[in-house]
């Protein structure tokens, strides 16, 4: 559905040249959610302002769905639908449903095709209630999903999302996520989704892509990256005990909790050590677990990836 392929982008502010990309390519496929992550400054917001045809790449190109963004722009932009600064880019003024019916004329859309769609979007968002109570009246998480809803008024195939459920709260997030899920489960959309929040692209994402100083790092199934950087934690739960102190003699890291203390032990032999070692002090082993890298911890040991001693 989309192809973003080898942009590149340089900026000059006054003496100083920034390279915000550096030739980045990636592809998004239909009914797909594609997560572009990265600290800030990475490029990120440049990349998806390029897709949606707010500034001019320097090199590269832009295909949505066979069709080139610099030679057909009007008909790449009518397959697009943007969430880009929260629920900024609706009116505040006017309500849900009279920011429907603009956003619908925009896209110069009949009247009759923008009733029957706004109806079907209150509906699917759950805001037929509030669809003439004033969007500055309604709360944070009502007013993303009206902003989401103006950005499907045209059914776009591609749907980008700029930090879809930041400052929402828990109930509201989980809304957003659900619907969010739906547009690409259900009615195929492709959407590019980019965030700050690792818990969310770990949840959502079919394939994620770190970008950061302009270069494309990674980019995988989340799956896939786990498996990547897999590194197998064991977490030892050992009740407390005044007799019991062989930490000398253990290679791992313990922390002193409640009632018991935690070992954490980084590869097998290690932990078998201390198995032998527990069992010999006739430790009681409450408990013995596995950990694998959360989405976080990829991300960060990614970004740094340029920056330090390669380590994985």
């Amino acid at each position: 559905m989309l192809c973003v392929k080898d942009l590149k982008k340089v900026y000059h502010l006054g003496q100083r040249v920034i390279e915000a990309l550096k030739g980045v390519s990636f592809e998004i496929h239909k009914g797909e959610i594609f997560g572009l992550l990265g600290p800030n400054g990475a490029g990120k917001t440049t990349t998806v302002k390029i897709v949606c045809g707010l500034i001019e790449p320097d090199a590269g190109e832009i295909v949505i769905d066979g069709l080139n963004l610099r030679s057909e722009r009007v008909r790449c932009l009518a397959k697009i639908g943007a969430v880009l600064e929260g629920s900024r880019n609706i009116h505040w003024r006017l309500t849900p449903w009279e920011n429907l019916m603009l956003f619908g004329a925009r896209r110069e859309l009949p009247g009759h095709v923008r009733e029957r769609r706004a109806e079907k979007l209150l509906a699917f968002f759950d805001l037929q209630e509030k669809k003439d109570v004033l969007v500055g009246n309604l709360s944070r998480g009502m007013q993303q999903k009206v902003a989401l809803a103006c950005a499907l008024i045209g059914d776009p195939q591609l749907l980008l999302l700029d930090e879809p459920t930041l400052g929402l709260d828990v109930r509201s997030a989980e809304s957003l996520k659900q619907r969010i899920r739906q547009l690409a489960d259900e009615e195929g959309k492709a959407i590019l989704l980019t965030t700050h929040q690792m818990e969310l692209a770990e949840e959502l994402c079919d394939r994620v892509a770190i970008i950061d100083e302009g270069r494309l790092l990674l980019c995988k199934p989340v799956s896939s990256l786990k498996e990547m950087f897999r590194q197998r934690c064991y977490v030892i739960r050992v009740r407390k005990s005044q007799s019991l102190t062989p930490w000398e003699q253990i290679p791992a890291q313990v922390q002193d909790q409640h009632s018991y203390w935690e070992l954490r032990v980084q590869n097998s032999d290690e932990f078998f050590h201390t198995i032998r070692v527990l069992e010999g002090c006739q430790a009681e082993i409450l408990s013995i677990d596995t950990e694998s890298p959360s989405l976080k911890e990829i991300f960060l040991r990614v970004t740094n990836y340029e920056r330090v001693p390669h380590t994985f």
